[in-house]
């Protein structure tokens, strides 16, 4: 694995490091809101019929 100092990444990249905590859990939110409504959508489909 390679180390870069922050100052020679360019600015998106230091943008997503300095915002890599809330750009987690933003995507965790969205992992797990996207798997509600998989289930959501089994379990309805299971029980419509």
């Amino acid at each position: 694995m390679f180390l870069v100092k922050k100052e020679e990444l360019s600015d998106t990249a230091q943008w997503i490091a300095n915002h890599f905590e809330q750009i987690f859990i933003i995507f965790c939110i969205f992992c797990v809101f996207t798997s509600l409504l998989f289930f959501l959508r089994l379990y309805r489909n299971r029980y419509h019929e």
